[in-house]
């Protein structure tokens, strides 16, 4: 059984509107031109209308069953493009060495797509960074997606560019270690502490390079059906929310057994 909220239900019924009006139109449009063809008169075509409304009338099930049918169809095609899309896009994803942690050689590669203002994203960081010191075959890339704020690309653009002098997982940890407003004076002080070349990382934060990232992030979240984060891709399965130390490890333990 299918359960939906009020907003969901107001659509569902203005949805079983539209389709009874479009099926009234089909059915008595298609009785007119039976009756055309088949000479038959005015009145046998009211009644075999009335029959029709009446059946409709009796059964609304035949609608709700159809739009229910509708919908998982239409569940099933995203489903399956988000898999043709990742089988296309993974090699993409999973490459990208500069915001990983873990043995390039590693079997098993989690991915997680982040927001450094995302609440739930800081509370998997501790499990996450666990897991990758646990496992020596497990590889942890991390993909920068900003989709909750301006402070949020600021955040991910400091990241990348830290990346480029090997400082990705240290501003990473320090980014969403942080409780407060992440802004530029945040940022630098951290860059600082980290020991980057101020300069260069100003220079790269808002370079073409790391613009170019960042979008990149988004294009391929969008056509992996990705909208929030923290989500997790690992193997073929595309798993959005937070998730704690021993959900985590269990997802892992799957994989290796699958493979």
């Amino acid at each position: 059984m299918i359960f939906y909220n009020k907003k969901q239900t107001k659509f569902i019924d203005l949805l079983i509107l539209n389709f009874l009006s479009l099926l009234f139109f089909l059915l008595i449009t298609s009785s007119l031109l039976y009756a055309h063809e088949n000479s038959i008169d005015s009145s046998s075509e009211i009644e075999a209308n009335k029959i029709i409304e009446e059946y409709i009338l009796k059964n609304p099930e035949i609608i709700i069953e159809s739009l229910e049918k509708f919908r998982e169809n239409q569940i099933a095609i995203r489903t399956k493009n988000k898999e043709q899309n990742l089988e296309l896009l993974y090699n993409q994803i999973s490459t990208n060495r500069n915001f990983s942690i873990g043995s390039i050689n590693s079997k098993i590669k989690l991915i997680e797509f982040i927001d450094y203002n995302c609440g739930y994203c800081k509370r998997t960081l501790e499990a996450v960074l666990k897991l990758s010191q646990e496992d020596p075959d497990l590889e942890v890339i991390f993909k920068d997606l900003p989709v909750l704020s301006s402070s949020s690309t600021l955040a991910a653009k400091a990241a990348i560019a830290a990346a480029i002098q090997g400082k990705y997982i240290e501003i990473h940890t320090a980014l969403l270690n942080y409780r407060g407003n992440i802004d530029e004076a945040f940022i630098y002080k951290t860059a600082k502490t980290l020991n980057l070349n101020m300069d260069t990382f100003k220079i790269d934060m808002n370079s073409e390079n790391t613009m170019s990232e960042i979008s990149n992030n988004l294009k391929i979240a969008k056509a992996l059906g990705i909208n929030g984060t923290p989500t997790f891709i690992i193997g073929n399965d595309i798993i959005p929310g937070a998730h704690d130390y021993e959900a985590l490890k269990e997802m892992i333990a799957k994989q290796k057994d699958a493979m």
